[in-house]
């Protein structure tokens, strides 16, 4: 387990005030494939470029891994373009709100953009939970990913839990 870190990062590229949100969603998405071309771009152009080893991304992140020299030890990072949708302190009546747009949203990238955008509060819910409860949650994930095949044109329709999803069903 101590060999592999990994990372999810939101870089927030637009700030959006709540009663814009749909606005700004429509043009992040707009933005976003040029968004992640750039950060890969950067990424690439770094002084540590030959740290960093690129794999596939997916519409919503670049991922890459990242090679510690000290130690060797390599941290799998997905770096997600978001917008702010709640700001740095939301109040419980903002947050209401923006959940009952979201729930009256029908398209799945849509609910993915929101998603992402929402991570600060999944990082605080888990936060709070006792070290024995973290330690099973790291526990859960290395069962994943090194319980299952990886994937191949056999398994390729299977689609696995993911992290967070396994971080909920373990702390209830």
């Amino acid at each position: 387990l101590a060999s592999r870190c990994d990372v999810d990062t939101v870089l927030f590229v637009k700030g959006s005030s709540l009663h814009d949100q749909i606005t700004s969603l429509r043009e992040h998405q707009k933005d976003l494939r040029n968004v992640l071309h750039n950060i890969q771009i950067t990424l690439k152009k770094s002084d540590m470029a030959n740290q960093i080893l690129m794999e596939n991304s997916t519409p919503f992140a670049i991922r890459f891994q990242f090679k510690c020299y000290k130690n060797r030890h390599m941290h799998l990072v997905d770096v997600m373009p978001s917008f702010d949708t709640l700001g740095p302190s939301p109040s419980k009546e903002t947050r209401r709100i923006l959940y009952r747009q979201i729930e009256g949203t029908k398209d799945p990238p849509d609910r993915q953009h929101f998603s992402v955008s929402l991570m600060q509060l999944q990082v605080q819910f888990v936060k709070v939970r006792p070290a024995c409860v973290k330690d099973l949650i790291r526990l859960v994930k290395h069962w994943k990913l090194s319980s299952f095949a990886a994937p191949s044109a056999d398994n390729s329709n299977r689609r696995l839990p993911s992290s967070y999803t396994l971080e909920l069903i373990t702390i209830h």
